[in-house]
């Protein structure tokens, strides 16, 4: 079963940013994402290069992503949630 989503929202920043929010705290926000995305998935016990090949991105994107260096666009966020068995919120949060 592999969950497939079209959806014309681009970026993560839609999710992670409102209207109140500074440029710092979404900064902390991409970070905490990051974190969160790396808890789950050594929690798994899921590589860096099985969530970059889900997603269909490079390895080393994936590991800026879980630093908190690199964002993912709204659609991979989601395709992420449903691979690792979270939410959106879960991982955003």
């Amino acid at each position: 079963y592999k969950l497939q989503i079209k959806i014309d929202v681009s970026e993560a920043l839609v999710v992670l940013k409102n209207s109140n929010m500074t440029n710092e705290e979404l900064q902390i926000k991409i970070k905490r994402t990051g974190s969160n995305i790396y808890k789950f998935r050594t929690a798994l016990k899921i590589s860096v290069k099985s969530l970059a090949f889900e997603l269909g991105i490079s390895e080393k994107r994936m590991r800026n992503v879980t630093y908190g260096n690199a964002e993912l666009k709204l659609s991979e966020l989601l395709i992420l949630s449903d691979y690792l068995g979270v939410t959106l919120d879960d991982l955003v949060n």
